[in-house]
């Protein structure tokens, strides 16, 4: 069953997100000793860890983005580029959870994730509390959102796919719920998943995969618009290998699915 992990459970594993350093407990920050910077705890002592040429941009209701846009520094950019995604989803999650086609998805979810043990990183977790049920087996969850401007009831770790603020082989498990597509740079997240998981971890996707009306000009949340073939090269790329994948409808689209699928990090 779910034990939801808390900061004193993880922070023995918790490094700088950019340059992988120790970082130390100084009242209600995290800190770098090379550094002045201050990664701030929010409610529940959730830390705000993304790269640290990002934390003085961050306010109270989100990135001051005027003044990141127009930097020349190719971080600020590129968080900025990646924050335009998140205003659009308003702290929403993908879907209801009392709609139908979302419970359908947990199901599938459910059989996907079935063989999962020990410890969980769940990358994009939007609320936690939605897994309570999820898991028939015991993990130790952890949950990690870039969305830090709206209150969370659970404990969960503000940091990005890209920049992922752990040490190195520390999860039995990563998990992509959803939340892949909504990544600017996929190869990065697969090889930052690849580093922080243990050697033969496994790694969960569930993403929709196009196959038609696939353009992105019409999307304001997502970055990408992916076909299976993609997500199978990707893995590859990044020495995974793919145990298995099953592939369902969505809602009622004949445009899109949604494909579960669980690969193993070669040793």
């Amino acid at each position: 069953m779910i034990n939801y992990l808390n900061f004193e459970n993880i922070f023995p594993n918790i490094v700088d997100p950019k340059t992988k350093e120790p970082l130390v407990l100084k009242g209600n920050f995290l800190a770098k000793d090379s550094s002045t910077i201050k990664y701030p705890l929010f409610e529940n002592n959730s830390p705000l860890l993304f790269p640290e040429e990002i934390i003085p941009y961050c306010g109270p209701k989100g990135i001051k983005f005027q003044s990141v846009i127009n930097s020349k520094k190719a971080i600020l950019q590129y968080m900025a580029i990646s924050y335009i995604k998140w205003v659009g989803v308003e702290g929403k999650p993908n879907s209801s959870p009392e709609d139908d086609s979302y419970k359908k998805y947990l199901i599938a979810f459910k059989e996907l994730v079935k063989n999962s043990r020990g410890s969980y990183l769940d990358i994009g977790c939007d609320n936690p509390l939605n897994f309570s049920d999820i898991f028939d087996n015991d993990v130790d969850y952890l949950g990690i959102d870039p969305i830090y401007f709206y209150p969370s009831k659970q404990f969960k770790i503000f940091a990005i796919a890209e920049f992922l603020p752990f040490k190195n082989n520390i999860f039995d498990n990563v998990c992509f719920g959803t939340s892949l597509d909504h990544v600017f740079d996929p190869f990065t997240a697969f090889s930052e998943s690849y580093r922080v998981l243990k050697p033969q971890g496994k790694l969960y996707i569930s993403t929709l995969i196009w196959n038609t009306n696939a353009a992105l000009y019409n999307d304001s949340v997502h970055f990408h618009h992916f076909r299976h073939s993609q997500i199978t090269s990707m893995l590859k790329e990044y020495n995974f290998d793919i145990n298995r994948y099953f592939i369902t409808s969505w809602k009622q689209d004949s445009h899109r699915k949604v494909l579960f699928l669980e690969a193993q990090k070669k040793s």
